[in-house]
């Protein structure tokens, strides 16, 4: 089962969050409400023994968003989670995992900016994944979406 747990920075992770990537130190799918919006994100833990979260980051605006309170997905199983590939023009996967609302669902994905993977979001219309780093939002028409893999139907 899927869940998001209410965290702030300072916090350490929850033992079963669902880690998207690695920026500079473990990077969570995450959500955060910015400009009255739930949206899909990611929050950092910083690298050294204490791992505890720095934020989380909202890709919004044209801007990466720094929030101080957040929720982080979890899984009870994270063997049930995989991500699918996708580009600009497809479809969202059914079992995508939905992560909030902005202007339409918005679902969790992950892409590959400066040489790393960290989490952000994909809306419905799948033009293009927001990837929240450097301060920025970062526009990829390449990404993975986070799907629930017991969904997966197979031809």
């Amino acid at each position: 089962m899927l869940s998001y747990v209410s965290c702030k920075t300072g916090d350490r992770p929850p033992d079963n969050a669902v880690q998207g990537g690695y920026d500079d130190g473990p990077s969570y799918h995450a959500r955060g409400v910015v400009d009255g919006k739930m949206i899909p994100g990611k929050a950092g833990v910083r690298c050294d023994s204490d791992r505890r979260f720095v934020g989380a980051c909202i890709p919004y605006g044209s801007r990466e968003n720094r929030i101080h309170s957040f929720e982080v997905l979890t899984a009870d199983d994270l063997s049930g989670l995989s991500y699918v590939r996708c580009k600009t023009g497809d479809l969202p996967p059914d079992n995508a995992v939905k992560g909030g609302y902005d202007d339409g669902p918005s679902y969790h994905a992950r892409g590959v900016v400066a040489g790393k993977t960290i989490p952000g979001k994909v809306g419905s219309n799948m033009v293009e994944a927001y990837i929240p780093y450097g301060s920025r939002e970062h526009r990829l028409h390449e990404f993975e979406v986070l799907v629930k893999a017991d969904a997966i139907l197979l031809d």
